[in-house]
């Protein structure tokens, strides 16, 4: 039997990774960088997601070509077009909260 790690042990090690302080209550952020971090992840995950759109529509041409069932590739493709969605939307918030961080480091 594999030792695995416990699922406090993993969110800790995500969270240090990403670089915010495990126990620290709330999603404020700690800082101006963490956020552009997180932006730029962001953009790498949208851009991964875009490629998966375009791969994901190839298939299906591929399929339509055939003449097989289309039925669960059109539903895959329109669950990744709405996470896409989200994800450009999630994107919009870092932004925004990049420019207040911004904004309160010039007033400060």
């Amino acid at each position: 039997m594999r030792d695995c790690p416990s699922p406090a042990a993993v969110e800790a090690t995500v969270l240090r990774d990403f670089g915010v302080c495990p126990g620290r209550v709330g999603l404020e952020p700690l800082s101006l960088d963490f956020e552009r971090r997180m932006l730029k992840k962001a953009d790498r995950d949208i851009a991964a997601a875009r490629r998966r759109i375009r791969n994901q529509e190839g298939l299906l041409a591929t399929l339509e070509q055939d003449g097989r069932d289309t039925a669960h590739a059109r539903e895959l493709l329109g669950v990744f077009r709405e996470t896409l969605q989200m994800m450009v939307e999630h994107c919009q918030l870092i932004v925004e909260q990049v420019e207040r961080l911004n904004r309160r480091d010039r007033v400060q």
